[in-house]
């Protein structure tokens, strides 16, 4: 039989003293008893009566949890692993009280492409990247703001970019099958080859020639790129290998979860067929789905 509360606060209270004796961990309980309590506080500021045997009747339940939900999701904008630990707490509120597990429709947490980084991961590659040095500082901003090639970055000279205090562009002349493109570079990788430039002329290179060169003078090679790339993965914790594709499927993922149009990304990746470029839209698939889930009425 189901436990009997006569207001929500008595049966919030009755739960704290229950989940005390549980062996959970302290923080568990301390975790559960307040996400519980909070949903009880949903519970009894309807006026209209709505959620009345919220604590008796499992239609009733179902209502308010999935009501709950929805004002988590909506109002507070809660994150989908917020919403859950929330339903996990109210799961087992209404287990102890003998009425089950409330229906309610759960959303797994969006799956991360592991070939992009999130914006908490890049920010560690790019601080990783600061302490280098300005050189890997601003081969690595430039990997990412501008999605070049590996090969690419590689065979720029000094020539090829214009960096100036309000704007500035990338000629690629060396492209994929041949192709030439202009990318924009965005002022913070502008202000980081503007000083690499004053070290690289400190270092006695000539006023021409590659645009980023390793310790002998020499052009920074492909494979000396993806090796320093390699190491600041490894430095900055990743828990996959950090190279210069994933910051450039990085960027992609970032253009078009923020409303870039796959058209402009074509041009900006150098892509010669937009099939190419759709390959990046599963980068969005988090933000599609998020859309699609809320084109549906939550009973």
């Amino acid at each position: 039989m189901p436990q009997v509360f006569d207001t929500p606060q008595e049966a919030g209270q009755a739960f704290r003293r229950w989940i005390r004796r549980t062996g959970f961990s302290n923080a568990t309980q301390a975790m559960y008893a307040s996400k519980v309590e909070k949903f009880l506080e949903f519970v009894a500021a309807d006026t209209a009566g709505e959620y009345d045997g919220a604590l008796s009747d499992e239609f009733v339940r179902d209502y308010a949890v999935r009501d709950f939900r929805r004002e988590l999701m909506t109002s507070q904008k809660a994150a989908v692993s917020t919403v859950e630990g929330y339903l996990a707490a109210i799961g087992a509120f209404y287990d102890w009280m003998g009425l089950g597990k409330p229906r309610v429709k759960r959303q797994p947490a969006p799956k991360r492409d592991p070939k992009a980084l999130d914006e908490d991961q890049l920010r560690k590659v790019m601080r990783v990247a600061e302490r280098r040095g300005v050189r890997d500082h601003a081969l690595t901003s430039l990997l990412f703001q501008t999605a070049v090639r590996v090969s690419e970055a590689s065979a720029l000279d000094v020539d090829d970019v214009w960096a100036g205090e309000r704007g500035g562009t990338l000629e690629v002349r060396h492209g994929k099958g041949g192709e030439s493109r202009q990318s924009p570079i965005p002022a913070d990788t502008r202000d980081l080859i503007r000083r690499w430039l004053v070290v690289r002329r400190q270092l006695g290179a000539p006023e021409m020639g590659p645009l980023f060169i390793a310790r002998g003078g020499g052009r920074l090679s492909v494979r000396r790129i993806q090796s320093l790339m390699t190491t600041m993965g490894q430095d900055a914790g990743l828990p996959f290998p950090l190279s210069p594709h994933v910051l450039r499927h990085t960027y992609a993922r970032f253009f078009l979860d923020r409303g870039g149009d796959v058209g402009a990304l074509q041009g900006v990746l150098g892509h010669k067929n937009l099939s190419s470029t759709q390959v990046y839209t599963g980068a969005s698939a988090n933000a599609i789905a998020e859309a699609a889930e809320r084109v549906r009425i939550d009973l």
